[in-house]
């Protein structure tokens, strides 16, 4: 709060030397040095604040001016000040992470979306929503089920035909060629012939 100087020297000049000697009590107030106070104007006097600088004669020279001393005021009020601006919204991004229901990422993966805040709440609501997009992940079929596969090859005479036969493998085509690779036998039984 500032104080008028104008004011102030129209207080000082109602106070004036010429009046105060030809006033009751003159002798008395001449003795006395002018003391000014200024105070907080009070709600009556400012609604929105401001000052009020009173002036009078020290009668009891302690210093200060007391309320039945004041001899003249002026109040200075502030002027009505205007509510600061709304904030402007700001912009929400927000990640959900899932499948989502709507079937762009059947694999899962992660929905972002964007928007402005409009109702400052700190999160982004449904109908503030202007962006959306998915980050999927990648489509991973499970692996097929490996295939039994047999194989006959033809069995000399030996420790497990007298005579001749077939050999019949079989096992799981772990690599899935197709075929029946030598490290992929698990089982071989023996057809001999008779005769």
């Amino acid at each position: 709060m500032k104080t008028s100087y104008g004011c102030l020297m129209g207080l000082l000049a109602l106070m004036g030397c010429d009046d105060a000697m030809s006033s009751p009590g003159a002798a008395e107030h001449a003795s006395h040095s002018i003391v000014m106070r200024v105070d907080a104007a009070s709600p009556a006097e400012c609604p929105n604040g401001g000052s009020a600088t009173r002036v009078g004669f020290d009668s009891n020279g302690d210093g200060a001016l007391a309320e039945d001393e004041v001899t003249g005021q002026s109040v200075v009020c502030d002027q009505l000040k205007a509510p600061p601006p709304p904030l402007a919204p700001h912009v929400v991004v927000q990640f959900l992470t899932g499948t989502t229901a709507d079937g762009h990422c059947p694999a899962g993966g992660v929905v972002v979306q964007a928007g402005l805040d409009g109702n400052g709440s700190g999160r982004l609501e449904a109908g503030e929503i202007t962006e959306t997009d998915y980050l999927c992940d990648a489509h991973h079929e499970p692996p097929p089920t490996p295939q039994v596969l047999v194989r006959f090859l033809t069995n000399a005479a030996g420790d497990h035909c007298p005579t001749t036969g077939d050999i019949v493998q079989a096992g799981l085509d772990t690599n899935s060629n197709g075929r029946l690779d030598d490290d992929e036998v698990s089982h071989t039984d023996y057809l001999c012939s008779h005769g």
